[in-house]
């Protein structure tokens, strides 16, 4: 089932809500099984309770590889991310550097209607080169980690 709206507000646990402008995808699931329930990316980064940035590797900071990486998440009824793709990223070494990180990420658990729901979303993160040798990574809400290649 696919719910679409032009402005939809979701109660989710914690007191956080979710209000989405545009199309919102309630997806159901088998018996028993939650449904998965697509968010922004603000208002999945406000429902972190755990957050590890990606690392810069030092290969790709020498290498002068900058860019963006997009990375789409799925977590569970516990809060623990269950799946993470990356969909786009500079290479390949800093796409294994933010799945290692978004791994590591926990979650408040959500409920809709008191039931039980997995959510999915995506994360975007920028690895930066500010002159050579030294890197950083960001996110939209401009929290940033420098990295030096020695």
């Amino acid at each position: 089932m696919l719910i679409r709206s032009r402005i939809t507000r979701l109660s989710l646990a914690a007191g956080i809500a979710i209000i989405l402008y545009g199309s919102v995808g309630v997806l159901s699931s088998r018996a028993g099984s939650p449904s998965i329930v697509r968010v922004a990316e603000l208002s999945l980064r406000q429902a972190a309770t755990k957050v590890v940035m990606p690392e810069f590797p030092e290969e790709a900071v020498k290498r002068n590889i900058s860019g963006v990486a997009v990375i789409q998440i799925v977590f569970d009824e516990s809060g623990e991310v269950v799946r993470a793709e990356i969909l786009e990223a500079p290479d390949t070494v800093t796409g294994n550097a933010v799945v290692l990180a978004v791994k590591q990420w926990r979650f408040q658990p959500q409920k809709v209607n008191g039931d039980p729901v997995l959510i999915q979303g995506k994360l975007t993160f920028y690895f930066v080169i500010d002159r050579p040798g030294v890197g950083r990574v960001a996110n939209p809400k401009q929290v940033s980690v420098t990295y030096e290649s020695r």
